[in-house]
Order: C-alpha cells, then sequence, then structure tokens
C-alpha cells in the first residue's frame, strides 16, 4: 500500500499520457506500476497496467460524510473497500466487498439454523440438530469500458481529476449495474432483482404503511435494513409524500426510517430496494482495474484511447433479507 505522499505523487493522467507516448519506463508511475505488477504476480508491461486502488482514492474525503466518505472514517479494510464506497450506490449501502481475489471464490453460508430445545430436567440430553451449510460461489467475470482522450488533457493541470473521475464512475456504474440488476447471462453477474428469494411488497401509492411493511418482512427474515436505495423518482416522489398529515415526508435529508436513503439511476425505474446489504457480496479479482492505451488508431489527430477492465462477480447470501417494491407509484 502506498503512503500518502507517494499516493500525491502519482498522477494517473500522467501515467496514460506516457503510455501513450511509450515513454513510461523510468517514471515515478512506471515504477509504482511495475511494483504492483509484481505484487500481483504479473510481468510489468507499460501498455498494459494495473492501476492500484491506492491511487484511484479521490482526495477530499473528510469525516463529514461527503460522498459516502463518513464509511471510511475508523475503519481498517483494504484500498479497495475504500475507493468503492465512494462511487458505488451498493457499496456506500453497506455491500460487503472482497478486494484481490484469486480464482473462484466459493463463500459458505447457513441457508437453515440449528435448533435449541429446552432441557426437561438435568438428565435430560439435548436433541442433536445441525445446521443447513449451502454455499455462495463467486466467479470471475469481466467488465470493459473504451474512453478516448486528447494528447493535451495529460498537460492541463486538471487532467488527473478528470481521468481519475471518469475510472472510478466507469468501475461504479459497472458494479452497481452488475450488483443491483445483472441478468447472469452474456458473461454477466446475476444481480439482486434477478436472484431467487428476495421478498416483495407492493409499490402502488407507496406511502409509510408500505415502508414500514417493507422493514417488517426484512425482520421476518432475520434482517434489519441498513439502507434504502432507489431509482431518482421514487425519491422525489418519496420526499413529497408525508408521513402522515403534518408530520415529515417520508424521505428526508436522505435518510427514510432512520437509515441512509441512495439513489441511483443504476436502480430500474420506479423501484425501491432495502435489506441488510451486508449479504450483497462483490468480488474483485486482482489488485486494480487493467488499463491499456492505444496511441494508434487516431495518430493522425493524437487522439489516444484507453481501455479499462474491470474484472468482478456479485451474489446474495442470504436473498431473503432484501425487499424490493417495483412499479411504484
Amino acid at each position: 500500500m502506498l503512503t500518502k505522499r507517494e499516493r500525491a505523487a502519482f498522477s494517473v493522467g500522467r501515467a496514460i499520457g506516457a503510455m501513450g507516448t511509450g515513454s513510461l519506463r523510468g517514471t515515478y508511475e512506471g515504477e509504482v506500476l511495475k511494483d504492483e505488477a509484481q505484487r500481483a504476480g504479473t510481468s510489468f508491461d507499460e501498455n498494459r497496467v494495473i492501476i492500484p486502488w491506492d491511487v484511484l482514492s479521490t482526495r477530499d474525503m473528510t469525516a463529514a460524510g461527503v460522498s459516502g466518505s463518513n464509511y471510511l472514517v475508523g475503519s481498517d479494510i483494504q484500498p479497495a473497500v475504500d475507493v468503492l464506497r465512494a462511487v458505488s450506490a451498493t457499496a456506500a449501502a453497506g455491500a460487503t466487498v472482497l478486494p484481490d481475489l484469486k480464482g473462484d471464490a466459493p463463500i459458505p453460508r447457513v441457508t437453515a439454523s440449528s435448533t435449541a430445545y429446552w432441557l426437561t430436567n438435568e438428565a435430560t440430553d439435548i436433541t442433536e440438530s445441525q445446521p443447513t451449510v449451502g454455499q455462495l460461489s463467486l466467479t470471475p467475470k469481466t467488465v470493459g469500458a473504451f474512453l478516448q482522450m486528447s494528447r493535451l488533457l495529460h498537460l492541463q493541470s486538471e487532467a488527473d481529476a478528470l481521468v481519475r473521475r471518469e475510472v472510478l464512475a466507469t468501475i461504479g456504474e459497472a458494479l452497481d449495474l452488475a450488483a443491483l440488476n445483472g441478468p447472469g447471462t452474456s458473461g454477466q453477474p446475476t444481480g439482486l432483482l434477478n436472484t431467487a428469494g428476495i421478498q416483495t411488497q407492493s409499490g402502488t401509492s407507496l406511502g409509510w404503511a408500505g415502508i414500514a411493511a417493507m422493514q417488517r418482512l426484512a425482520a421476518v427474515a432475520r434482517a434489519e435494513p441498513t439502507a434504502w436505495v432507489s431509482a431518482p423518482a421514487v425519491r422525489e416522489l418519496l420526499q413529497k409524500r408525508e408521513v402522515a398529515t403534518g408530520s415529515g415526508m417520508v424521505w428526508t435529508d436522505n435518510r427514510m426510517a432512520g437509515a441512509p436513503a441512495i439513489t441511483s439511476t443504476s436502480v430500474p425505474a420506479a423501484t425501491l430496494i432495502t435489506g441488510d446489504w451486508r449479504n450483497l457480496v462483490i468480488g474483485v479479482w486482482g489488485a486494480g482495474p487493467i488499463v491499456e492505451v492505444d496511441p494508434f488508431s487516431a495518430f493522425k489527430s493524437g487522439i489516444i484511447g484507453v481501455r479499462i477492465l474491470l474484472t468482478c462477480d456479485v451474489g446474495l447470501v442470504h436473498p431473503a433479507a432484501f425487499v424490493v417494491a417495483t412499479s411504484i407509484t
């Protein structure tokens, strides 16, 4: 892991610019990326590098809670978790992030608890029981994005922030789309909304009664909602809908029913999701996203093509911990 000073000295934009001109070796960025390749157990290729999660961290995070940074205060977790919570709605809601995976990642889970028995007297034997144990299997799936940048971009003072923001936005959107609504086909993960066993609540005229019902359904499944995640129009509707006449709105100050309320364009229209988001597992393979540069396809105009690859998967440890309302009116 890089120190704060080393992270501050590293420029993503400068690294991409050097990759485009074939001059990455011998630079500070090149040395950092070479070390990262060695840590990941791969050979260093200056045209195909692993960007460390450390250097993708936004540098304006504080304990005040901007962009989910409040989740980072006092936490002893890996940089990938820090970064993703700032750019992914599902990660900010409390999803479990497993970074730096190698190979397939089977996760044991209890699908039925053992049973407790009261003893008639001190001579009574306890009846033996066993929990039912299942397994959630995460397997690597790769998503890619392609960006084009002017050769002048890396010469501008604001280029590094722009490049970092674009890389993080790409990663965050990819993860949210997969985690929430991935179809499980064509190389994509199976997202929460397409996982068997999640609970549902009617979205017709959704108000405080419906919100309370969603909390009850989660509690019956032995889960307490850690956050609410909705489409933007649902937030607007609930910000205008009163709990009861004169008693405030259902969605207030980005909170609802005592839990954080988050909106994301990755959520399907007219949809609201709640549950114990720790049961949503996001697995990320490798030490960071892989960035490749193509300086030749638009050689005459000086445009650099940048491809970003991220290998990940998602899964639910306990699907009944989530409740979904759709077709909300």
